[in-house]
């Protein structure tokens, strides 16, 4: 179910944004301030019908690290306009992460 496979995106997004985090410590050891990666990560759920975009990060809130997923988009695959708008979501991601998010890297 879709709701089964959100669930395993979740838990590989928190799993990500704290490999970020790990990164940010290591950074801000070496270069202080200026070492710094956005702590944000995208995942998709996807099903025979549906897919879902969704944004992942973690912020400290109250002396607490607060993991937060956000659904960005849901896209229906039996739709073709649908299925475009998922590929230029898609390859939108993509070039920012081979772009600006490798760079920050």
């Amino acid at each position: 179910s879709l709701w089964v496979t959100a669930n395993q995106c979740a838990g590989a997004s928190a799993a990500c944004v704290q490999a970020i985090n790990q990164l940010n410590t290591r950074l801000n050891t070496r270069l202080g301030d200026s070492g710094y990666v956005p702590n944000h990560c995208y995942s998709l759920a996807i099903n025979s019908n549906l897919a879902q975009l969704h944004v992942s990060w973690r912020v400290e809130e109250d002396g607490k690290q607060v993991f937060y997923i956000q659904r960005v988009a849901s896209f229906s695959l039996c739709s073709a306009k649908h299925f475009v708008r998922l590929h230029q979501w898609m390859m939108a991601i993509l070039d920012w992460g081979r772009g600006q998010r490798l760079r920050d890297i």
